[in-house]
């Protein structure tokens, strides 16, 4: 056991398919077992000198307990992807009750500021993040850590778009809640369909909780036209669902304290489609304008003039999706991000 790699490798959440990619095409290559943090009621069995490397992201909350675990036992051989950069834990106290949610991660910022809790992520031996805004983030709260760029891995690459298989559809996925963007995404495709009647969106994604169930169903009663309320997609549908269109709307919302990079972006970037973002975030870092994907406006009018053009331009839009498709191949192999790890 020279070499472990902890995540929720049995989870359905972004963080768990990049572990089961990043271990398949970069730890496993490289002597690492893959391990689920609930294998280790006891550190006993794991010799001190073990190199570890942990999926730690804001609701990964027994990866996370694992991780304080083996800080306190003072093991010194580990490293971290942190997916919810600056943040280990955010907030550390967790509770039920919004209000009290917010006021512990309001106590979190403000006791940071003195310091509390930068020793955790400074006795990290690596702490790797997935964009250079994310880094930039870590290191000024903490500028002692280690931290270091990793690129987000792309774990395989479709054939681009061409027109022949190009299809003026919509798709957006993700979870569904107010901040997520989906209503945009319905709104703009409302525009379109004034433009080109037969255009569909296909809606992939389950609400994160009861209150963003009711704003699901509330969407369903407003939003009804050519739309596909598809809910959450078994990994053996969803390449069925994902090429019923070409266009990936993402009109994200910034977060106020986490800069995470978007697995839906690489996810639909890689697969062929022309992404439509909001530039928040670390979302400029994957997409350049106009060559290998696009940033909304959030003016559902310009929006759906972009939009059109590239419906009335498949010759431009297989080109975008060419570009998308080399620039991932180029940073964002197995190899390249391999690199970066073992520096």
């Amino acid at each position: 056991m020279n070499s472990l790699h902890i995540a929720s490798f049995d989870g359905t959440s972004g963080i768990s398919r990049y572990a089961k990619d990043f271990f398949d095409l970069v730890l496993q290559p490289r002597g690492f077992d893959a391990r689920l943090p609930s294998d280790f009621d006891s550190l006993g069995s794991i010799p001190p000198s073990t190199r570890i490397h942990l999926e730690i992201g804001v609701n990964e909350t027994e990866t996370t307990a694992l991780l304080y675990r083996l800080l306190s036992c003072h093991f010194n051989n580990l490293s971290i992807t942190l997916h919810d950069p600056p943040f280990i834990s955010w907030p550390y106290f967790k509770f039920r009750n919004r209000m009290l949610a917010n006021l512990s991660k309001a106590a979190l910022l403000y006791l940071r500021n003195f310091g509390f809790g930068e020793k955790d992520i400074e006795r990290i031996s690596k702490v790797f993040i997935l964009s250079h805004q994310g880094l930039k983030a870590t290191q000024i709260r903490y500028p002692k850590a280690n931290a270091l760029h990793l690129p987000f891995l792309a774990p395989s690459c479709s054939s681009p778009l061409s027109t022949s298989s190009f299809k003026p559809n919509l798709l957006f996925f993700g979870f569904i809640a107010k901040n997520k963007g989906v209503e945009y995404a319905l709104q703009l495709h409302r525009e379109l369909l004034n433009r080109y009647p037969e255009v569909e969106i296909f809606v992939v994604g389950r609400p994160i909780d009861s209150i963003a169930e009711a704003y699901l169903q509330q969407l369903k009663s407003e939003y009804s036209q050519n739309v596909h309320y598809l809910g959450y997609v078994p990994n053996s549908e969803i390449e069925r669902v994902f090429s019923s269109a070409s266009f990936a709307v993402m009109p994200f919302e910034p977060y106020r304290s986490i800069v995470p990079a978007s697995a839906s972006i690489m996810d639909a970037m890689r697969r062929g489609h022309i992404v439509c973002a909001t530039p928040v975030n670390a979302v400029g870092e994957f997409i350049r304008h106009g060559e290998t994907g696009f940033f909304l406006s959030h003016d559902t009018c310009r929006d759906a003039d972009l939009l059109s053009e590239l419906i009335n331009s498949p010759d431009r839009a297989a080109l975008i999706s060419q570009n998308a498709i080399q620039h991932l191949m180029d940073n964002h192999c197995a190899a390249a991000v391999g690199r970066a790890f073992d520096c």
